[in-house]
C-alpha cells in the first residue's frame, strides 16, 4: 500500500505574502489567497510558491504591510453593505407550475461575527419560524468562502447535518467574477488605479478620518468610498461613480 503524501501545514508568517488557509471536506490543508479567493494545492504550501502567485497574479499588491492583509483576511468571510455592516441575503428558487422562479427570501444584519455558524442560525430560525424543513431543500448555492464551506463550522456542513443529501454548488457567476481577474492587463488599468486610491484611504482608520473630514468641511454629499472587494457584489461601476464624485476631495 503506498504511503500517504505527508501534508505540509500553513504558517502564519504566509499571511505576508496574502494568503490564509483553509480545509477541505477531507481535512486536508490548502492555501488560500485572501486577494482573488484563488484556492492553492496543498503542495502549494511554500513560501517560495505563495511568493510566486502575489508576484504573478497580483503584483501591484507586492509591497503592501501586513496590516493590508490582515484586513483583507478578516474581509474574506464576509461581505458588507457601503456602510461597512455585513448583511446576510437568501435567495430561493423552485419550480413553479411551468417554469424556474427565484424570489427574494430575506436580508439580516449579522450584528457581530459572520461565522458558518452565525449564517446558518440565521436561516434556521427563519425556516422555523415559517415552518420550512430542511428536507425541502434540495441543494445550496455559494460564493466558496471559508465561512460557506468550511469542513467544520461551515453552512454547508451545518445544512448537511440537517438533510445530508442536500447539493452543494460554486455559483457560476461568481466563478466568472473570479476568471475576469485574469484578463489582459490593459483592461484592468484604470479600474487598478482607482483601487490604490481607495486601499490608501481606507486601508488606514486615521486616513479614513482625515478624508471624512475633508469631505464635511468642503460640504461633500458623500463622505466616505466604497471598498472595494475583488469577489463580492458591489459594482464595480459604483466605485468608479463613488471616486468621481469625490474626485476633488480626493
Amino acid at each position: 500500500m503506498a504511503q500517504r503524501k505527508q501534508q505540509l501545514a500553513y504558517k502564519p508568517d504566509f499571511l505576508k505574502y496574502g494568503f490564509t488557509h483553509l480545509k477541505d471536506r477531507s481535512g486536508n490543508v490548502h492555501p488560500q489567497c485572501v486577494q482573488c479567493l484563488q484556492v492553492l494545492a496543498n503542495e502549494s504550501m511554500k513560501e517560495n510558491k505563495l511568493k510566486r502567485h502575489l508576484c504573478s497574479v497580483h503584483p501591484n499588491f507586492f509591497e503592501k504591510p501586513l496590516s493590508y492583509w490582515k484586513d483583507k483576511e478578516e474581509q474574506t468571510d464576509e461581505s458588507v453593505d457601503i456602510a461597512g455592516e455585513p448583511q446576510l441575503m437568501v435567495f430561493v428558487r423552485y419550480i413553479g407550475d411551468d417554469r424556474i422562479l427565484e424570489e427574494f427570501l430575506f436580508c439580516n444584519a449579522l450584528s457581530t461575527t459572520t461565522t458558518g455558524e452565525d449564517i446558518f442560525v440565521m436561516v434556521d430560525s427563519f425556516f422555523k419560524k415559517h415552518n420550512i424543513d430542511w428536507s425541502n431543500c434540495l441543494a445550496v448555492c455559494s460564493d466558496g468562502a471559508p465561512s460557506m464551506i468550511g469542513s467544520r463550522v461551515g453552512f454547508v456542513t451545518r445544512v448537511k447535518g440537517e438533510n445530508p443529501d442536500v447539493i452543494i454548488i460554486h455559483c457560476f457567476l461568481h466563478r466568472e467574477n473570479l476568471a475576469s481577474q485574469h484578463l489582459q492587463p490593459e483592461l484592468h488599468v484604470v479600474l487598478n488605479d482607482v483601487i490604490q486610491i481607495v486601499n490608501f484611504i481606507k486601508a488606514r482608520a486615521l486616513n479614513s478620518r482625515i478624508f471624512r473630514k475633508i469631505c464635511e468641511e468642503m460640504g461633500s454629499h458623500h463622505q466616505d468610498l466604497l471598498f472595494h472587494s475583488d469577489v463580492r457584489w458591489l459594482s464595480r461601476g459604483r466605485i468608479l461613480g463613488r471616486v468621481i464624485e469625490l474626485k476633488t476631495e480626493i
